[in-house]
């Protein structure tokens, strides 16, 4: 098998937990686990996933933004909705097209798409 995904926290508790559900499941050979932010990682990839709150997905945009692959999808999560315009802005002024909304329970997803 060949790796299917890499797998970031800033948290210690968070990447061990991740890393025994996926030995548990049988993955363990497939992902990549890694403590840090975006930062941690080089490279791009056609589909980037953060469920952070809405102030650290503001200021990680950039970082974010430099992980997706050309015409690439990111998906945010974890924003209010009294803040997903700011969030919406900060990620389209760095050449993000929004491609849908989810919301929950006050809680907004946003699907964005690369425009290069």
């Amino acid at each position: 098998m060949s790796l299917a995904a890499s797998a970031i926290d800033i948290d210690d508790e968070a990447v061990r937990v991740a890393a025994e559900n996926a030995h548990t499941n049988g993955l363990s050979d497939r992902l990549l686990l890694a403590r840090g932010g975006p930062e941690t990682l080089t490279g791009t990839w056609p589909l980037v996933l953060a469920n952070v709150l809405a102030a650290p997905l503001i200021d990680m945009a950039p970082a974010l933004v430099r992980r997706v692959a050309h015409h690439g999808h990111l998906v945010l999560s974890g924003i209010p909705s009294s803040v997903e315009p700011d969030v919406d802005q900060a990620y389209r002024h760095l050449g993000m097209r929004r491609v849908r909304a989810r919301s929950r329970a006050g809680w907004v997803a946003l699907e964005m798409r690369a425009t290069w």
